[in-house]
């Protein structure tokens, strides 16, 4: 089972910081690899599914010990199931073995 998930893993990036600091300066982002992910759109509704709506959101699994904040974005790359770049859209789910990251589509 879990070679046959190897072929939908790729690898994200994490995109931290940025934003303004208190004086409207542009502060600088931070950006670290995530391998081994797997993104899962969420379910539709049966509107949904005949409708030209776009992916909107989506759970990233990883199994990296990186930290993820709700202010931090991801994006995943062409050749993933849904590329683009996403925001982090719930509380971060730490797992034994997986995290858990709850995603709404920005680009």
């Amino acid at each position: 089972m879990i070679l046959l998930l190897d072929r939908f893993r790729f690898t994200a990036t994490l995109i931290s910081g940025g934003g303004r600091d208190i004086y409207g300066e542009p502060q600088p982002t931070t950006e670290t690899p995530l391998e081994g992910c797997l993104l899962v759109p969420a379910p539709r509704t049966e509107e949904e599914l005949f409708s030209d709506v776009t992916e909107t959101r989506a759970t990233l699994y990883f199994n990296h010990d990186a930290k993820v904040s709700k202010k931090d974005r991801i994006r995943t790359p062409e050749g993933s199931p849904i590329s683009g770049t996403w925001a982090v859209d719930a509380d971060v789910v730490y797992y034994p073995l997986v995290t858990e990251v709850q995603l709404r589509k920005e680009s």
